[in-house]
């Protein structure tokens, strides 16, 4: 049908490979590194974000309400990655345009691009990834939160619980992979069979993460929008635990 292959390509020619925050989302970026600024210390965390454009744009504001810099991760990016129109006869999606390192280096002196490729946009024209390439990253992502190496260098960013914090500023699709990864190891088909983990823009989700494997990863809450709400807003999910030494904590 002639009519359908239109509104594919009218879709594909209106839509952003990587958009920007919209004036809603800068407000609620606001609203974020205020909640979050209120819960942690001057210094209080170690700030991360995905390179696509909206996540650099919402950590921003973040990273300088809590007076630091902010690291981009090359693997926290959304499922699917950044691309344009598919190949009408093999069907392969085309690169999509991104911001290159530089290009986030110059947005903001507290912006650290350094472990994003040097050369041109900084996913290298990869296209669109397959469901198994991004269950992979949310694998390599759960290891490095856990890794002793990432604690250490959060050493000094404590919350009142004396655990090294971690802000990630990440993706809804991305932070379903990630928190089923590290609460019960999932892999994308086991993932498939259970409920999906849904979470709205500029929430929060809060993490503790041992550094020993053999324990327990704790789920604070899920999906907290700002500013927060007494009883807490439809959608969130909280459980309150213990936080010990050893203990890695992920926003």
């Amino acid at each position: 049908d002639d009519s359908v292959w239109e509104l594919r390509d009218r879709w594909f020619s209106e839509r952003s490979d990587d958009p920007h925050l919209t004036p809603v989302g800068v407000e609620e970026a606001r609203e974020v590194a205020r909640g979050l600024a209120s819960q942690l210390s001057k210094g209080g965390a170690k700030v991360h974000c995905s390179a696509m454009r909206r996540a650099v744009h919402t950590a921003l504001p973040i990273a300088e309400a809590l007076g630091v810099g902010c690291t981009v991760l090359p693997d926290v990016f959304e499922i699917g990655g950044i691309y344009g129109l598919p190949d009408g006869e093999t069907g392969v999606f085309a690169p999509g345009r991104g911001y290159s390192a530089a290009e986030i280096s110059a947005l903001h002196p507290i912006i650290d691009a350094s472990l994003l490729p040097t050369e041109g946009v900084w996913d290298r024209g990869a296209g669109k990834e397959s469901a198994d390439q991004a269950w992979a990253r949310a694998a390599r992502v759960a290891k490095w939160i856990r890794d002793p190496a990432t604690r250490a260098r959060a050493e000094g960013a404590m919350c009142s619980q004396d655990a090294p914090v971690v802000v990630i500023v990440t993706h809804g699709d991305f932070i379903d992979s990630l928190v089923k990864t590290l609460l019960w190891g999932m892999s994308g088909e086991e993932s498939r069979k259970h409920a999906a983990l849904v979470t709205d823009n500029c929430s929060v989700t809060h993490l503790c993460v041992p550094s020993d494997p053999a324990r327990p990863v704790q789920l604070h809450y899920l999906n907290r929008v700002y500013p927060a709400q007494d009883p807490p807003s439809p959608g969130e999910v909280t459980r309150v635990t213990s936080s010990e030494a050893g203990w890695t904590r992920a926003f």
